[in-house]
């Protein structure tokens, strides 16, 4: 998919060679993605003094490809709350609620 160029242009569907298709291409943004996803953690983590996790919410500009954070809330799911110090038994069991 591409987007349209101009005021009233629409997205498209371009076809892809298979050589396209699978190559990687968004795998250094990826990892500066990652990278400050684990800061923003660290830096709550460190001020709340305990692990925080976070619901990192971000968005890729489609024009220029800078990648901004939108927000970063603490996750406030259920499994986001357990207790990863003690010794899981299982995967399936630390997931129950």
């Amino acid at each position: 998919m591409m987007y349209g160029r101009g005021k009233s242009a629409t997205t498209s569907n371009v076809v892809t060679s298979k050589a396209g298709r699978e190559r990687f291409c968004i795998a250094d943004d990826v990892l500066k993605l990652a990278g400050d996803a684990i800061a923003i953690e660290k830096h709550y983590s460190q001020a709340a003094g305990a692990p925080t996790p976070l619901d990192i919410e971000w968005a890729k500009d489609g024009r220029g490809g800078a990648i901004y954070i939108v927000q970063a809330p603490r996750d406030s799911r259920p499994a986001a709350r357990l207790r990863l110090s003690k010794p899981m038994r299982s995967r399936r069991a630390a997931l129950r609620w």
